[in-house]
């Protein structure tokens, strides 16, 4: 301000001065030159909170020295406020990008991927259920096994029914690596949204600490220090202002995981900690049925070795006769084990992959080989007996 008088004529100066006293709604006090100036004036509820300064100012157009008298309000709460509305437009448009950014994760993004208390009670209770008929299927595998004889019913009875047991292995196992990719995407979700908790946290914690030690300063401050106060109120109002931002952003990314201010903090990893357990068991169960279908494999491609003294075409022929109400049994014993959980998609896919794993096209293909190699020897067999006949 100083350097600006300095610079200009003593009549220019009036402008700069009545722009000043509105500004800072100072009253200002120009004297010199055998006359006194006076511009703007102090509010009704500031005059018992004022601090007045006096300094000595010279004009370019004037050899003379003045003196420049400056009372302003110093009230720490007025300068608060008005440090707040000269900010305010900027806090405002700041904290509607960052609603409108917030109520886009919580609609597009940020779907709460927590595995409610609930879930975690129905997944003991579908691993035991899994484990009843893991047992129950091993059981049936090792009877398979033994009871088998040479016969052509019995062989394609015993083979179809390893193979419905196969089904439903492979039905479990893809029911369990549905559920460990469903606890890897929230997890992949929860994981880094608690570290940038966890970070937010500790910002409003560090900032609140800072805002609260300037608040001391300043008022510990004497009023003579005008300047000095105007520069700690600008600093309060910047650190309140990030302290409203960051507690937004905090809000914003708790209401996208469902979670209140009281119970993140401890909440937040205690549920972290139970779907990583729930996994750790998924996992187990994974390498339970992983083990239990090798075994199963292992006992087909036994019975599939007694089958070599029988006819391939009458067992490929007797084992798709029965084909259909062994894989019904399969579907029904999944819908009684998984209630309204069971998936006929998956049902489709476990299909699928017994039949890639027991080459059945294959095997399909060699029957139907045979079966144009014996109906050509029947033609060639006719047309000799024919031919002979004839002679």
């Amino acid at each position: 301000m100083t350097e600006k008088i300095s610079q200009s004529d003593y009549r220019d100066s009036s402008r700069l001065l009545e722009q000043f006293s509105l500004e800072n709604q100072a009253l200002v006090i120009l004297t010199g030159a055998g006359e006194t100036l006076s511009f703007g004036s102090l509010p009704n509820s500031d005059r018992d909170n004022v601090l007045t300064t006096s300094l000595e100012v010279n004009f370019a157009d004037r050899p003379e020295t003045c003196t420049l008298s400056i009372t302003a309000p110093v009230s720490p709460g007025r300068e608060l406020t008005v440090a707040f509305l000269k900010m305010f437009p900027l806090i405002l448009l700041l904290i509607m990008v960052i609603s409108a950014a917030g109520a886009f994760l919580c609609s597009r993004v940020l779907v709460r991927p927590i595995l409610e208390i609930s879930d975690r009670c129905e997944l003991n209770r579908q691993i035991k259920t899994d484990n009843a008929l893991l047992r129950e299927l091993r059981g049936q595998v090792k009877k398979l096994a033994q009871a088998v004889k040479n016969t052509i019913p019995a062989l394609a009875a015993a083979m179809e029914n390893l193979r419905k047991n196969l089904l439903l292995f492979c039905y479990q196992l893809r029911y369990l690596r549905k559920g460990k990719e469903r606890l890897n995407t929230s997890l992949n979700t929860l994981r880094p949204a608690l570290a940038q908790y966890n970070q937010l946290a500790k910002d409003i914690r560090d900032k609140t600490k800072e805002r609260r030690s300037l608040l001391s300063e300043k008022k510990a401050l004497s009023a003579v220090h005008v300047f000095w106060h105007r520069e700690l109120a600008a600093k309060i109002a910047a650190l309140t202002e990030d302290l409203e931002e960051l507690r937004s952003e905090k809000n914003l990314l708790l209401a996208s995981l469902a979670y209140s201010e009281e119970d993140a903090a401890d909440k937040f990893p205690k549920d972290i900690a139970a779907m990583e357990q729930s996994l750790k068991r998924l996992e187990e169960q994974e390498q339970k049925y992983s083990a239990e279908l090798d075994a199963a494999l292992d006992e087909y491609a036994g019975l599939r070795e007694q089958a070599q003294d029988v006819d391939p075409v009458q067992l490929y022929e007797a084992r798709q006769a029965i084909r259909p109400s062994k894989e019904q049994e399969a579907e029904n014993r999944a819908q009684e084990v998984y209630g309204e959980k069971y998936s006929p998609l998956l049902m489709f896919d476990s299909k699928k992959a017994v039949s890639r794993m027991l080459h059945e096209e294959m095997e399909q293909q060699a029957v139907r080989r045979l079966v144009r190699q014996a109906q050509k020897g029947q033609q060639t067999h006719y047309k000799r007996k024919h031919k002979e006949q004839e002679r």
